[in-house]
């Protein structure tokens, strides 16, 4: 068999395995399931929750806060706090905060993760509060993609969430409720978000 025959089969067979590749149906196993993405949301939610009392800061300045993680390492939040111009008899507060975890060690849902920013996330929420009524409305985004590990598989996990918070007087008592809804390691998602945005207790 001549060279360039050899060659010509060669190219072929590396063809068929480069497209076998690709067409593969296989199951990604390094994929985070859906039930864990949103374990990973609510985990770092509890992280880096400011309105959380109980969680003391490493480090705090006007504008960047330390916190740590429970298990391990640290989340790194730098941005503002500003109240936004009266409309109408309302008032609004915005947070604007780029949130990174460094070998971040949380547990949720069962799940033990180790996250790190990727390069991080931004985390955007305005609370508008009608003067006349208390009324409380909120709206928010939560970009970007962090990195993860779970027991032994690793990843990336791209976050596209809108946040939406309003009363809710359907029951016997007004309540409150909140919800982030987009997509999440590649799902679509609609997770409650309430204990997040409204003080317990």
């Amino acid at each position: 068999m001549s060279l360039l025959a050899r060659r010509a089969i060669i190219a072929a067979t590396c063809a068929l395995a480069a497209t076998a590749c690709l067409d593969s149906t296989e199951p990604d196993d390094s994929r985070l399931t859906q039930d864990e993405a949103t374990g990973l949301l609510l985990g770092l939610r509890s992280v880096a929750n400011l309105g959380d009392e109980t969680i003391q800061p490493i480090f705090a300045s006007p504008d960047s806060i330390v916190l740590p993680c429970p298990l391990n390492g640290t989340a790194k939040l730098v941005g503002t706090i500003e109240e936004g111009e009266p409309i109408e008899g309302s008032a609004t507060l915005r947070t604007d905060f780029r949130v990174t975890p460094r070998d971040c060690g949380l547990e949720s849902a069962g799940f033990v993760f180790t996250v790190d920013g990727d390069p991080s996330l931004r985390d955007i929420v305005d609370v508008t509060i009608n003067a006349a009524t208390f009324e409380i409305l909120i709206e928010g985004t939560l970009t970007g993609s962090l990195a993860w590990e779970l027991e032994e598989r690793t990843g990336t996990c791209a976050f596209e969430l809108t946040l939406s918070g309003e009363p809710d007087f359907s029951g016997p008592q007004p309540s409150f409720s909140a919800s982030y809804t987009g997509t999440l390691c590649g799902y679509n998602v609609d997770i409650d978000a309430t204990q997040f945005v409204v003080p317990l207790g």
